[in-house]
């Protein structure tokens, strides 16, 4: 289970990159290896680890409890009963499948280019590599 929640942060980390937003993402269970504190950081993602005795879902309603009128909280999840706990304090809520979709739209597509060499660049490189099997 640790291997694919690794899986899925890097890929979370991967697509938002790019974002000037912070996202949390909440996992249920207090130990991650390597960091004792049951949080990860990286650029626009943290990463939580409930703490012992509380569920991912109690975490994220304690956290939009705690937030000020210029905090904005959006909860994404498929769990109905916390979407509905989570809009009653304020947050708005999206699905999972809103989210990947949004992502989708978000992300720019990677265009790679082709790598095109110069006659004259190519010219110094065959030089180059000329005097060097020489040697």
């Amino acid at each position: 289970m640790q291997q694919t929640r690794e899986e899925l942060i890097h890929w979370l980390h991967d697509q938002i990159l790019a974002f000037s937003s912070q996202i949390t993402i909440v996992f249920d269970g207090d130990y991650v290896y390597g960091e004792g504190s049951g949080f990860c950081y990286f650029p626009q993602l943290v990463v939580v680890y409930s703490p012992r005795g509380q569920s991912a879902d109690d975490y994220i309603l304690e956290r939009i409890s705690y937030q000020s009128p210029q905090t904005y909280y959006t909860v994404v999840s498929s769990d109905q009963p916390l979407n509905k706990a989570a809009r009653r304090m304020g947050a708005t809520t999206r699905s999972i499948v809103w989210f990947l979709n949004w992502l989708k739209k978000k992300k720019p597509p990677v265009v790679e280019k082709p790598i095109a060499e110069s006659p004259s660049q190519l010219k110094r490189l065959r030089r180059i590599f000329e005097e060097e099997t020489d040697i």
